[in-house]
């Protein structure tokens, strides 16, 4: 029977990318695109105060119910359906099942609002009429449908999302997935904690110096205890990333194909433990100064005439990271670097945030230069022995209101 599941799992991931996006002039959008731009629309219509109405009938009702307190209880934005069944009741008995959107939305819909239209056939007269009272009252609309491809509902929203298939569960649970990936766009957005960890001595050990210098590394992989853990915490608030001098390949000990395919590994590795980094970056790149001093290869790509704006301790991975999420450095209010080296820290001062100092047994020669760096810096340097700790250092100081970036 576990056939059953596989092909189940591999319909919906195939069905779901399948889906097709118009605008309401009937211009087919990407997906991606889509979502990204219905995320946009519902952050816009948030920030001036408006809220997102959720109708739908059966399972699209429960859809339109589960969403809309999704929205307002996870994204923090206001989100109702109009399923109640008193009003539901009351509306169908009074004035006809066909105006049981309408009549609510004629009373509550405020211009700038956005109606999320959920409906399997894309042919429900009562989520027809709704659309039309919503476009009076001045409402932008998405809208939900599936089976046919010519349903009345497809055409009738800004934008369009139609899930190319005949069956109820399935065409609900896309419906789900697709208004849930819009607020997943949405809550990643918001996110303006960045946390910076370094790699080698930090996630992961590094007992030889310059990890990955052997073809075997895979072989010797081992993750710090609670390496997982603290990401899944950081997850919840923060995005997370990875960031790391890797110098290895300025010495030709790895080129940087190695250094990607190790973070791509880790990457696999954490993501089975439910831990997701949102991006991995490294400084492969030294000023001529040090390259001289250490007799490296002076005519190498790694090697520059002054010190690398992305080595730590400078910000240049910082601001790297911001710019591939589409953000402005600025955008990030509160940022933290855990690591075990004191550029890891310095880094974290530069960039106007607080250094989480991991104790990993190798770096005791570090501590008095650490605690001359917490005196010098108040409430700004912290140390641990353990990686949940850091995490949990993190949560504490964003909610700390004393806590100056």
């Amino acid at each position: 029977m576990r056939y059953i599941v596989s092909n189940y799992i591999d319909d919906l991931h195939r069905i779901f990318n399948q889906t097709k996006v118009t605008d309401i002039e009937g211009k087919e959008l990407n997906l991606a695109d889509a979502l990204i731009k219905s995320a946009e629309m519902v952050m816009k219509a948030n920030s001036l105060g408006n809220k997102m109405i959720f109708i739908g009938n059966g399972g699209s009702a429960a859809v339109a119910s589960h969403k809309a307190l999704d929205y307002w209880f996870t994204g923090k934005i206001r989100g109702i359906a109009f399923s109640d069944h008193v009003n539901l009741t009351c509306v169908s008995n009074d004035f006809g099942y066909q105006n049981v959107f309408v009549k609510q939305i004629e009373m509550f819909a405020d211009k700038g609002d956005i109606l999320f239209a959920i409906s399997s056939s894309g042919n429900s007269e009562n989520i027809i009429l709704a659309v039309e009272a919503a476009r009076k009252a001045g409402c932008q609309v998405l809208a939900f449908s599936g089976f046919k491809e010519t349903s009345r509902l497809r055409g009738l929203g800004d934008l369009n999302f139609y899930t190319p298939v005949q069956h109820y569960n399935k065409v609900e649970s896309l419906h789900l997935l697709l208004c849930d990936c819009i607020l997943e766009i949405i809550v990643e957005s918001a996110k303006n904690i960045l946390v910076a960890l370094d790699r080698d001595g930090t996630l992961i050990y590094d007992d030889e110096g310059y990890f990955g210098r052997n073809d075997n590394w895979r072989e010797k992989i081992r993750f710090y205890d609670g390496a997982a853990e603290m990401i899944k915490i950081l997850n919840s608030f923060a995005r997370v990333i990875v960031a790391t001098n890797q110098i290895g390949v300025a010495r030709g000990f790895y080129g940087p194909e190695r250094v990607k395919e190790i973070n791509q590994f880790l990457d696999t590795l954490l993501k089975e433990q439910g831990a997701k980094v949102d991006g991995w970056h490294f400084s492969p790149y030294v000023e001529r100064s040090w390259a001289e001093k250490n007799k490296l290869d002076l005519n190498t790509p790694w090697v520059l005439d002054s010190f690398p704006e992305t080595r730590k301790p400078r910000i240049g991975m910082l601001k790297q990271a911001a710019a591939d999420f589409g953000k402005d450095f600025s955008f990030y209010k509160k940022i933290f670097v855990i690591g075990g080296s004191l550029d890891d820290l310095n880094m974290a001062l530069n960039a106007g945030g607080i250094g989480v100092f991991f104790e990993n047994r190798k770096n005791s020669h570090l501590i008095a230069k650490v605690k001359s760096l917490e005196l010098a810096n108040p409430g700004r340097i912290f140390r641990v022995d353990n990686l949940v700790s850091a995490a949990e250092i993190i949560k504490y100081k964003i909610k700390d209101t004393r806590c100056k970036m």
